[in-house]
């Protein structure tokens, strides 16, 4: 058997906090996945809810999946689950030399093809994927890392379409994918990621369609050209990045990773697009989403949002700093005049504190 004709080793992480139902669902997507190797990693943010409970009674078989669109919890029901990977597992994750991992023994002597890791504490986006990056690299054997947002549901073709780009372009270390609205499943929510303005810490999702009579080659290379990072919602890795760029820099909580690790890859590596690899995003499903101006889970995106572009800011590009704080400033206003005046406040206070950090 020539190199050209094995199958890389596909690690898929997911990053579950308090949203088992959703997270549920994206699994029972992976199940029809027609690529022939691969194992799912699902790391338990500290979620004070019940998901470890609820994954459990999924892989013991006492709830299975509705196929009808609706509020999660009316898409599952305690019946006998009719599709379950053929080996499911369940590991606690440990601070190890600084950080959380499952022990190199324990991880090695699991040979499961789903497993769920529970985190004790909230790590934010970067910090739960840099659990399941960190079990999955324990193997040795990863060639592609697909981190994928648990509120997302695949297409069966689009981890074999990934690996396709991959092969094809060798210079990818990041390849993303085309996101629809889960929805509105006609609708682009992300072609491949987002464009960002550096000098004001803004993105801009990329939602370029592909012309009628346009090649997949020189779509995808369009695509490329412009986009600055791929959206965490799925973000393929190959195991030549991690290995050079390492994990991702979990200062940022929430928000930013992505473009952080992104401007961190080396000139030799590349963004590819794998435009026909196709995923399903309901958007905000847990942290409320940009969408979101007021409550608790818009609350947060409105902190993490504002503190991180001076976080980026003040790591990537210094110059652009002033401009930065003016920009944050103006949007706080912006705030005040359209009567939001704790949504301004958290802006403020979340400037300070990207300032301090």
């Amino acid at each position: 058997m020539s190199a050209a004709d094995v199958t890389p080793k596909a690690y898929i992480v997911l990053v579950n906090w308090c949203n088992p139902f959703d997270t549920l669902e994206c699994v029972q997507s992976l199940l029809q996945l027609d690529y022939p190797d691969f194992r799912v990693v699902v790391c338990d943010n500290g979620s004070t809810d019940n998901s470890m409970d609820v994954f459990h009674a999924w892989a013991e078989g006492r709830m299975s999946l509705c196929l009808s669109r609706g509020t999660p919890g009316e898409r599952y029901a305690t019946l006998p689950c009719e599709a379950k990977p053929p080996t499911i597992g369940f590991l606690d994750a440990q601070i190890i030399d600084g950080a959380y991992s499952v022990p190199a023994d324990v991880a090695l002597d699991i040979h499961s093809q789903f497993v769920f890791v529970r985190i004790p504490e909230n790590l934010g986006f970067a910090g739960g994927n840099n659990v399941g990056l960190r079990y999955a690299q324990q193997a040795q054997d990863g060639d592609i890392y697909w981190l994928l947002n648990n509120d997302t549901v695949v297409d069966p073709a689009s981890l074999s379409l990934i690996s396709k780009k991959f092969g094809k372009n060798p210079a990818c270390g990041m390849v993303g994918t085309t996101i629809f609205h889960y929805i509105d499943s006609g609708e682009i929510q992300y072609a491949c990621g987002a464009e960002a303005n550096k000098w004001l810490a803004t993105i801009k999702p990329v939602l370029e369609k592909k012309r009628s009579g346009q090649s997949v080659d020189h779509f995808e290379l369009a695509v490329e050209k412009r986009v600055s990072y791929v959206s965490g919602a799925s973000l393929a890795i190959s195991a030549r990045f991690i290995d050079r760029v390492g994990f991702m820099e979990e200062i940022y909580f929430l928000y930013y990773e992505e473009l952080d690790w992104a401007v961190r890859m080396p000139p030799d590596l590349r963004i590819g697009y794998a435009s026909e690899a196709v995923v399903y995003h309901k958007e905000g499903a847990v942290i409320g989403g940009k969408t979101v101006s007021s409550g608790p889970k818009g609350y947060i995106a409105e902190h993490y949002s504002a503190r991180n572009k001076i976080i980026f800011t003040r790591k990537h590009k210094l110059a652009a700093l002033l401009p930065v704080v003016c920009m944050v400033l103006l949007s706080a206003l912006s705030r005040v005049l359209k009567g939001r005046f704790r949504n301004a406040g958290i802006v403020v206070s979340a400037l300070i504190e990207g300032l301090k950090a």
